[in-house]
């Protein structure tokens, strides 16, 4: 991510630059956090899968599937 400078103000960073700068950074953790659940929801599906089905090596696996 890139650098983020704030024009400087007679109190401090101009507040309404500083607000709409944090309110990006939220929404883009957010949709992070919203994708980083869903990839662990999908691994632990498939993990429990391939316990029930009794693999082995099921980390190795996972990854492979994961490349593909």
């Amino acid at each position: 991510m890139a650098k983020q400078y704030f024009k400087d103000q007679k109190n401090g960073y101009d507040k309404e630059q500083v607000e709409k700068y944090i309110t990006n950074m939220i929404k883009v953790y957010q949709k992070a956090y919203v994708e980083y659940l869903d990839i662990y929801d999908k691994y632990c599906d498939l993990a429990e899968k391939m316990k029930k089905e009794g693999q082995r090596n099921t980390g190795l696996r996972m990854r492979r599937i994961a490349r593909s």
